[in-house]
Formats: structure tokens, sequence, C-alpha cells
């Protein structure tokens, strides 16, 4: 699941602020903080284009597929 946390980091990372992350979504700047405080976050998981935009759905995929990776490492099967 995504957290606030993730949605605050994943926007650092890419060097924008809440607002150009609310004119690259729709979403007010007051949504956005909110969401980063975890704060109708349920309302970041139904919008696809925030995440998108802050490769995060990407990113947690990767985070899955890596996780799933090191299980199967661990029980001697590879990927």
């Amino acid at each position: 699941m995504i957290t606030g946390k993730d949605l605050k980091e994943a926007r650092q990372r890419k060097h924008l602020s809440q607002e150009e992350v609310a004119e690259l979504s729709g979403y007010s700047v007051r949504q956005i903080s909110r969401m980063e405080n975890d704060i109708n976050i349920g309302q970041l998981q139904r919008n696809m284009e925030l995440l998108a935009c802050l490769d995060l759905i990407n990113i947690k995929r990767q985070e899955s597929e890596n996780r799933a990776g090191i299980a199967l490492k661990k029980e001697g099967r590879v990927l």
C-alpha cells in the first residue's frame, strides 16, 4: 500500500514542490498536503495519474518484485 510518506519521498526525489505536483495532477495543494500526511490517502489510491506522475507505481512494483526475488532466492529458486 502506498502511504503519504511514499508520496512525499517520491515528490522530493523528483525535486517537485507540492504546488508543481498539484498542477501536474489536478489536485489542489491542500489535497496533496493532506495526502502526504495520510489524511484522505484513499483518494490517492484511486487516482493513478498522480501516482504515475511521480513514478510511484513503478517504484512500488519494483519493490514488490525485489521482495519476491529475495524470497525465491532464500528458497533456492531463481526468477
